[in-house]
């Protein structure tokens, strides 16, 4: 499986990246939301994790923009935030999340979802 992971801070990347690919699925990670679309524009993903906050566009907007693409309707995605409120949860899933991640990041936790978005 390949997954896209976007979030604003660098060690989350890292460690995401690390955790999957060990798993031995492929990773490529973006920092915001914009090069996110530029790069599933270019390359085509099965697994998106995403970040809610970030800078310019949230991770809530990159969800709205790639759910408003037909050809994109087959990607899973899951947020992986810090944002743990209901008020949030419940707009991601409105949005059509397949799960919600809150940071901090558990690594038993994280595969055991990661490979239930595979097994989707």
């Amino acid at each position: 499986m390949k997954f896209l992971i976007v979030d604003d801070d660098p060690s989350i990347l890292k460690i995401t990246e690390k955790l999957i690919g060990m798993n031995g699925h492929e990773v490529v990670c973006c920092e915001n939301a914009l090069d996110a679309i530029q790069t599933i524009s270019d390359l085509s993903f099965d697994i998106l994790i995403t970040d809610a906050t970030m800078p310019a566009h949230s991770g809530f907007d990159l969800i709205r923009t790639l759910r408003k693409r037909a050809e994109l309707s087959y990607l899973s995605i899951a947020m992986l935030t810090g944002r743990s409120e209901k008020s949030d949860i419940e707009q991601a899933m409105e949005l059509g999340v397949q799960d919600y991640i809150v940071k901090p990041i558990e690594p038993e936790l994280f595969l055991e979802k990661v490979e239930r978005l595979v097994e989707r």
